[in-house]
């Protein structure tokens, strides 16, 4: 309910739940957008990673998929860690407003993940992402996981995207 709870893993979880859903405050809020204040749309490229395309004892690619509002990457490899850099810089404002980008890490253990973001406005950002055992994620009772999601915003003046979600 606030813009800095926008932007956590709590407000962007992989699952929703839909007692958590608030489907009037949506619609009131997409309906009051100015024609100015249209957020923007982050697009995302790789500019470097070492996930590897014949990895682990399959030789299995470690790229799931890359489009330009997700990537997601498959950890088969013995490697502890693991680093990409990624760039929001394609990304343009509908109203040529200049962007701010902010890279949260939405579900995972902030000890293994280190993100450094780059460039005037944080365009871009490095991520480094260790070994991750398997945990019971932020309000989960039942399920697991050892994913980790990083979601990337961009900030015109007046409204955050929707994030754009880098998944490990």
């Amino acid at each position: 309910y606030s813009r800095e709870d926008y932007m956590t893993g709590r407000a962007n979880p992989v699952v929703f739940d839909k007692k958590n859903l608030a489907p009037e405050r949506m619609v009131s809020l997409a309906a009051a957008l100015k024609p100015d204040e249209i957020p923007p749309v982050v697009k995302l490229s790789i500019m470097e990673e070492n996930f590897q395309a014949h990895a682990g004892l399959a030789g299995l690619s470690e790229e799931l998929f890359t489009t330009p509002s997700d990537i997601a990457r498959l950890w088969r490899g013995p490697e502890y860690s693991r680093r990409m850099v990624v760039s929001a810089e394609e990304t343009e404002d509908p109203n040529g407003h200049r962007l701010r980008f902010y890279w949260v890490l939405l579900q995972g253990d902030p000890e293994r993940v280190r993100i450094r973001s780059k460039g005037q406005g944080d365009t871009s950002a490095e991520i480094t992402v260790d070994w991750h055992d398997t945990y019971r994620p932020l309000g989960a009772k039942q399920r697991t996981t050892d994913r980790v999601d990083i979601g990337v915003f961009a900030w015109n003046g007046a409204h955050y995207s929707a994030p754009a979600i880098i998944s490990i």
